[in-house]
């Protein structure tokens, strides 16, 4: 929770490839520069790579009668979302790709060099990038989606079961199949050396009796003495807390928070609440 460069302000866009012909700097039949299947069009993130297409009428409505067969052509390329975006990268400093939500599998490229590659679509991912150079110039970042898994156990072979994507997509029940590849969340770019906090654990409880809540958080910090933990309702602070980064580091409960808890299903609005956690001017 450092430094970081925004990503969600750079132009991105979304293009369809045959698998692997990305990688591939010219054809070597003809010497010329490689094509993607679906040329390059501009997209709005977080988005799945079928809404993109749908808004983009290159897929019909897949919630509506069998249409959900005629998009299963999808899973069988390669997508590549790509932003070019300018930025310093300061000499000697560690920087990394950050991905908090990405379904699911695939490689990430940086100024036309793999950098990493990432599986799963329930974690963040951090891809390392070379260390920076203090030169200003414009970057050019690919994250690029690999075919999904063909199948997900199920009928006779749970065992077989992969975790990497959310088993509903293969059927279930009235679910039709429908894989999606997404990009879930903002990508962004971290400074590692720079003072800032992340989480390792992060949980919360309830004690139904006494009617009050408790969080527990643990993690680290590098270059901050103390951080800032509150929870809100709304704009009102029901807790404040200041702990040390040796405390955040072996793990703090904080306990008999006064809130309002969660209700079952049809028995009234449940309340939501936010939790900040501030430290190194952030």
């Amino acid at each position: 929770m450092g430094n970081k460069i925004d990503l969600g302000n750079a132009s991105w866009t979304l293009a369809g490839w045959t698998p692997n012909l990305w990688k591939l700097n010219v054809a070597a039949e003809t010497g010329s520069s490689q094509k993607a299947e679906i040329p390059a069009f501009p997209v709005q993130l977080p988005c799945s790579v079928q809404m993109a297409l749908r808004d983009r009428g290159l897929l019909p409505d897949m919630y509506t009668g069998f249409r959900a067969r005629e998009c299963e052509w999808v899973e069988n390329r390669h997508w590549i979302y790509e932003c070019r975006f300018e930025a310093e990268l300061a000499a000697g400093r560690r920087y990394e790709v950050v991905l908090p939500g990405v379904d699911a599998a695939g490689w990430v490229r940086f100024d036309n060099v793999i950098a990493g590659t990432f599986r799963g679509a329930h974690r963040e991912h951090r891809i390392a990038l070379p260390p920076g150079t203090g030169e200003r110039r414009t970057h050019r970042l690919e994250i690029i989606f690999d075919s999904p898994t063909r199948f997900a156990g199920q009928f006779g072979d749970s065992s077989k079961m992969p975790v990497d994507k959310p088993r509903f997509y293969y059927t279930w029940d009235w679910i039709p199949r429908l894989v999606q590849t997404a990009i879930t969340r903002m990508p962004y770019i971290a400074d590692c050396d720079a003072p800032g906090w992340d989480f390792d654990t992060l949980w919360t409880d309830a004690d139904a009796k006494a009617g009050t809540g408790e969080i527990f958080l643990r993690g680290t910090a590098g270059g901050i003495g103390e951080l800032t933990v509150t929870l809100l309702d709304g704009d009102r602070s029901v807790l404040e807390r200041r702990i040390t980064a040796g405390e955040f580091a072996a793990g703090v409960s904080l306990r008999d928070i006064p809130v309002e808890l969660w209700r079952p299903n049809l028995s009234g609005a449940p309340r939501l609440y936010r939790l900040a956690v501030a430290g190194g001017g952030e």
